[in-house]
């Protein structure tokens, strides 16, 4: 169930016949946007479905207005509260500064995020694109793969990927953003044992395929996360002690 962030969404109804004015466009190889129209209607069908449930989301959920943002920002603020509260005293004051030290490299790069989302005017481009959807003025571009169908609308700043393989995902991907470097250190080492620490890494092996298999992936030679939910990212950094993320 969407619950309407904005007022603005009751006037923002979405016209099949509109949305299909869109240009459609196969995704070309070497980073080529477009390359040859799209006249398969199946494929179109399927593909107009898919942009309405997105555009319907996005439009319910207002995601050119900062709030997210505001709500990621106190999500890891209570994150950080918490650990402070039921670790603090339970282990040593190393380890609780190490963790929230983690956390706080989060909390720098929201606040990073907020400045760049001020800066290039983001909201506006996104509200733009999401308008140009509706009205049949953007490329969108095609890319399928057997069952798997990824399409993407292009911004300055934001891409629009929508893809469905069994469930559906719908991403905004920010470019032009300079990541944060946060130092992970190995906590697990320090609460445990010897011996234990040395059972622990075959748990270890396991969370880290468990990621590998969802929402894990590469980007050149370094894992990455895509999830919505914070708590897995900060999980997912202490398992692999990594020094890049981006939120």
């Amino acid at each position: 169930m969407f619950i309407a962030r904005c007022r603005e969404t009751a006037t923002m109804e979405i016209d099949e016949g509109l949305v299909r004015k869109n240009r459609f466009c196969r995704g070309g190889r070497g980073g080529l946007k477009c390359s040859g129209e799209v006249e398969d209607q199946e494929t179109i069908n399927r593909v107009i479905a898919l942009l309405i449930e997105a555009l319907r989301r996005l439009i319910n959920w207002c995601v050119w207005d900062q709030w997210w943002i505001g709500e990621k920002e106190k999500e890891l603020l209570r994150l950080r509260n918490d650990a402070e509260t039921k670790f603090r005293g339970r282990y040593s004051d190393d380890v609780v500064d190490d963790l929230l030290k983690v956390i706080d490299g989060f909390i720098q790069y929201i606040a990073e995020f907020r400045k760049y989302w001020i800066e290039n005017n983001i909201g506006d481009e996104i509200k733009k694109l999401i308008e140009d959807l509706r009205n049949g003025k953007a490329d969108v571009v095609i890319r399928s793969t057997g069952k798997a169908l990824t399409i993407s609308a292009y911004g300055k700043y934001a891409i629009l990927e929508v893809s469905r393989l069994g469930g559906m995902r719908v991403r905004l991907i920010f470019r032009k953003i300079r990541g944060v470097t946060i130092d992970v250190p190995d906590i697990f080492r320090k609460v445990m044992g010897r011996d234990e620490y040395e059972d622990f890494t075959k748990i270890l092996q396991g969370l880290r395929r468990g990621f590998a298999e969802t929402d894990e992936g590469v980007d050149g030679v370094r894992p990455r996360m895509g999830t919505a939910q914070t708590w897995q990212v900060i999980l997912w950094s202490l398992l692999y002690q990594v020094g890049f993320v981006h939120l």
